[in-house]
């Protein structure tokens, strides 16, 4: 039989993908010829040059490579057609009748050597499979490509309605298998065996024109046991029982790591394959001058330099369509990952998403995200792929449901393309876990982006996506957008809502979890906000998100200018000179262009709620459990480097002689050494004893949001700006040790308002050399974090009333038009780049600001 195999090593996990070709298509596009296909380092390699051409123009994948035997092969002219011959017309024996000479010749001097085509394992797979669903075309009672896609899904729902073999596919791929089914050349059977990573291309393989479906599962078992691989089969029949297959092992945490990381890899050679200007040259659906690879560089080039709104109005215009658009953004990503080490893995759809749109909406109305590409931080749930929040247990648990928020995005029209990084079960500000590694802040390599949302703040700082999503516990959104210069906007918990998502600490106190945005500017952040906020669609998708829309943003109805309140000290923790410095700056240019300023102090809000007293309960709230499930949570995980300070601290606590001595001994004689802290001793005494104090704490929490209101009126302000955080991008040790700096950003979790960030300005020089510590262990950790910061991006907190986002987004406009903003990173050039391993300023040029312009 005809059979093109491919390396199971790899361990792909094909996910439900429309194909263009079924078997009776292949065959006539290939003349029905043999092919010589080889396994060569866990890629496939064919060398029928005609075939590979004929597979690579029709079916749009592969990669074109110099042939390692350096020989000389003539020229195959059976891929070329007579002209004046449509191919719907053309016969079999038509398909392969060659051109004239002349085209011949200036075929082989344009493609010389191109002699054997490169498939990856996925694509391999996506060729092979051919789908009961594409039957449905033939007669005059043809689909449309939606009704095929919609069909296809709701087969998938029916397995008996997929044929004989599908039983044992559904089976084995709903028990942890990786798992295809499909037609191979003629095989219409196709397993993944678990244990994969140990296959070598010389055992493992079974090949059987007919088998036995008991001894095709007995085979299966076997194999997995024996840490093989590959079964390509045709089965007499319906396979009835699995019990052998049941009794299959499951793989290690280890292996698993293993196994996440090649996949993770290949799904960045995959996507990097598929935009790389010179394997584009020949693709219909790139968009602009296609003469050469540079001028599909350009292009690229040309789409990344784009704002938001230009690019939504070329894509709007058909200047530029979806596929090309993403193609540069990917481009540039993956370029960017390389260095930052934001992505965690690459959304294998967006491809046939892009060219879905492109084929619907073509010549059409178009939905008003059309085309825009963007990345999901990596805790939201996404169907067929894995929410971990870097967490070894939950590697091969796939979503089976895509969160409300990105299949409302991609109802407009925008595609998601990766998922990105996170901090180890995601409660901390450093980005950092042992199944992706550290993520670096593209302003300084030696840096963290923040978190937990520091993989989608860092790719959008440095160019690679149009906007990202993320969301906020104690400062999630607002602590990476301070970081790395970009704008945030934190909403009432159920003004924007989501539950469909990992979020690393169920079960929390009195914290509002809020989703949001990541973009450049204020006027990408709220246009974004009044697509969904109070859109009636997105509420029926997601029943406990508010009805209300945005209002205006504009004058306010009395024609007044609004009253700002801002505070630089919490009263719990200080803040570095360059965060005071940019609040300070901030008021004082809001006073001089007439705006009424009104001083915000902590200690006024009432006796009973002093700052300390505050902290507390914030503490006490994000562990109502005292840490129990968390630290049932880490169990069995290996450690993140920068994260298992943190780690040991929470497990050390249940422990109830170490939290004894810790809370009584330790602590109380801390402050009497050099280790002596405030900040120390409020989180250390953090602890709830019994479900009563769990009450009392959110009795407490919720008195405190009356007192924090009815001071907030007393005042008569409408928005109040205060530091972003303590301290600018910190280095990878930091965090952990400086965990109880989240008061300033986790107060307003606490109590549920809206808050944003918007860059001001940059840390100037040597600003943050001098910080009192007065003797403070935590304080003079701060010290060090704020050290040789200058150039980083400096923001500042704008908060509102709960439900009040029109307010704060209009503030937010105000302190973006006073304020110097920060400057934009912008990517060197390939040659600038690809051969160092150096600092941020060997890979990105400083731009900047320039006033935004143009409308959404």
């Amino acid at each position: 039989m005809d059979l093109l195999v491919f390396d199971a090593k790899r361990n792909r996990n094909v996910t439900k993908i429309p194909v263009i070709l079924n078997n009776e298509e292949l065959k006539g596009m290939l003349g029905n010829r043999k092919i010589d296909a080889f396994l060569i380092g866990g890629l496939v390699q064919i060398f029928d040059e005609a075939a590979s051409r004929i597979i690579f123009e029709c079916a749009g994948i592969g990669q074109w490579m110099e042939d390692e035997r350096k020989e000389s092969r003539g020229v195959s002219r059976a891929c070329f057609r007579r002209k004046n011959v449509s191919p719907e017309n053309m016969t079999t024996s038509e398909l392969v009748d060659p051109f004239e000479e002349e085209d011949a010749k200036n075929w082989a001097e344009q493609f010389p050597i191109c002699n054997s085509l490169i498939l990856s394992p996925l694509e391999t797979v996506l060729l092979s499979l051919e789908w009961q669903i594409l039957e449905l075309k033939k007669g005059d009672n043809s689909l449309t490509d939606q009704e095929i896609w919609t069909k296809m899904r709701s087969l998938d729902d029916h397995s008996e309605e997929f044929g004989r073999n599908y039983s044992v596919f559904r089976f084995l791929k709903m028990n942890g298998w990786i798992v295809t089914s499909g037609i191979t050349f003629g095989c219409n059977f196709l397993i993944y065996c678990l244990g994969a990573q140990f296959y070598h291309a010389s055992a493992g393989v079974h090949i059987a024109d007919v088998i036995d479906p008991q001894r095709l599962l007995t085979l299966t078992r076997i194999l997995a046991h024996n840490k093989k691989a590959l079964i390509v089969a045709t089965t007499t029949g319906d396979v009835k029982t699995f019990e052998d297959v049941s009794k299959c092992r499951k793989p290690s945490r280890k292996r698993k790591i293993r196994n996440s990381r090649i996949r993770q890899a290949d799904g960045f050679v995959d996507f990097e394959n598929r935009t790389l200007p010179a394997n584009l040259l020949h693709s219909e659906r790139i968009n602009g001058p296609k003469t050469d690879a540079a001028a599909i560089e350009n292009t690229f080039q040309t789409i990344l330099a784009l704002d938001f709104p230009t690019l939504r109005a070329l894509l709007q215009s058909e200047k530029y369509n979806a596929y090309t658009v993403l193609s540069a953004f990917v481009w540039r990503a993956i370029k960017i990952n390389r260095k930052i080490n934001c992505i965690t893995e690459v959304i294998k759809e967006a491809f046939i998403d892009a060219a879905r749109l492109d084929d619907e909406f073509r010549d059409q109305s178009k939905p008003v995200l059309f085309g825009i590409p963007f990345s999901v931080k990596s805790n939201f749930y996404m169907n067929g792929y894995e929410a971990t929040v870097g967490l070894a247990s939950l590697l091969e648990n796939r979503e089976t449901t895509t969160c409300s928020l990105v299949q409302f995005l991609k109802d407009q029209g925008a595609i998601p393309f990766c998922l990105t990084n996170v901090p180890q079960g995601l409660l901390s500000y450093i980005t950092s876990n042992p199944l992706y590694g550290t993520t670096k802040n593209p302003w300084d390599f030696s840096r963290t982006p923040g978190g937990s949302s520091g993989g989608e703040a860092a790719l959008l700082a440095a160019g690679g996506t149009v906007f990202g999503i993320g969301n906020d516990l104690v400062g999630s959104l607002r602590i990476p957008a301070a970081f790395c210069g970009v704008v945030t906007l934190k909403p009432t918990q159920d003004r924007l809502h989501e539950s469909a998502m990992n979020p690393g600490l169920p079960g929390r106190g009195r914290l509002g979890l809020s989703s949001g945005f990541f973009t450049r500017n204020v006027a990408d952040q709220e246009f974004l906000l009044r697509q969904i906020v109070g859109n009636p669609r997105y509420h029926q998708m997601c029943p406990y998100s508010s009805l209300s829309p945005l209002l205006s943003t504009g004058e306010l109805p009395d024609g007044r200018k609004p009253v700002i309140g801002w505070f630089v000290d919490d009263g719990f923790g200080a803040v570095a000179p360059s965060n005071r410095r940019a609040v300070e700056e901030t008021v004082e240019k809001l006073k001089m262009q007439g705006y009424e300023i009104k001083e915000f102090k902590m200690k006024d809000i009432d006796e009973k709620f002093q700052p300390e007293v505050v902290a507390d309960m914030l503490f006490r709230n994000v562990m109502p459990d005292n840490g129990a499930y968390m630290s049932q949570m880490y169990g069995g995980e290996p450690y993140d480097r920068y994260m298992s300070h943190f780690i040991r601290l929470v497990r050390y606590k249940q422990v109830f002689v170490i939290r004894w001595l810790a809370q009584h001994v330790v602590l109380p004689l801390g402050q009497l050494t050099p280790l002596k802290s405030k900040q120390v001793l409020c989180l250390g005494n953090a602890y709830n004893a019994n479900p009563s104090c769990v009450r009392q704490n959110q009795e407490k929490t919720d008195a405190f949001k009356n007192k924090w209101i009815k001071y907030w009126k007393s005042l008569g302000i409408d928005a109040l700006i205060c530091p972003s955080f303590i301290t600018p991008a910190q280095p990878f040790e930091y965090p952990v040790q400086l965990s109880t700096g989240v008061f300033i950003t986790g107060l307003f979790n606490m109590l549920d308002c809206p808050a944003a960030v918007v860059p001001v300005s940059s840390v100037r020089e040597k600003e943050n050399d001098k910080f009192e510590t007065n003797g403070d262990f935590v304080l003079k950790l701060q010290s060090k974090a704020m050290k040789e910061t200058t150039g980083l991006p400096n923001a500042v907190q704008i908060v509102t009333l709960p439900n009040h986002e029109e307010m704060c987004l209009k503030v937010m406009k105000i302190v973006e038009e006073i304020s110097d903003g920060v400057q934009t990173l912008r990517w060197k050039s390939e040659n600038q780049t690809i051969w160092t391993n150096g600092d941020s300023f060997e890979c990105f040029e400083r731009v900047e600001k320039m006033k935004v312009s143009g409308k959404l």
